[in-house]
């Protein structure tokens, strides 16, 4: 939970920062550049500055990815893959997935008697099985 506050936070953060800091290099700090760079390098000066708002804007987003967990985009390791489990009975299997779609056309076409017929016919093949194998 603090995390992803944490990260709300420091996202809103890196947003809000340069548009407060670009109002500040520009309009606020302008006699600051003169001062201190000299009039023809005060330009210079404020593009750095902006360069570094944005780098630093960037920096604040990228740590509050890695906090909400988001950030594991172009460093990450590629994924596990994962393997499917194996099914010991394919006949059943597809049987099953067979049943399931015509459960799901009857169900869309609104027949309720076929619907009850799969469904009395799913039943006696469960039983069957439990039956079969000692359960």
């Amino acid at each position: 939970m603090w995390r992803t506050a944490a990260s709300m936070g420091i996202a809103l953060a890196a947003l809000a920062w340069p548009a407060l800091a670009i109002i500040l290099v520009f309009m606020v700090v302008p006699a600051l550049w003169e001062v201190l760079f000299g009039p023809a390098n005060a330009a210079y000066a404020a593009i750095g500055a902006l360069g570094l708002v944005v780098w630093g804007s960037v920096k604040m987003a990228g740590l509050a990815d890695r906090l909400s967990g988001m950030g594991e985009g172009r460093r990450a390791t590629a994924p596990a893959v994962v393997e499917p489990e194996p099914h010991a009975n394919w006949p059943e299997y597809n049987a099953a997935i067979a049943r399931n779609k015509r459960w799901a056309f009857y169900r869309r076409t609104r027949q309720f008697e076929r619907l009850k017929e799969l469904h009395e016919q799913t039943e006696h093949a469960r039983s069957a099985r439990c039956a079969s194998q000692g359960r």
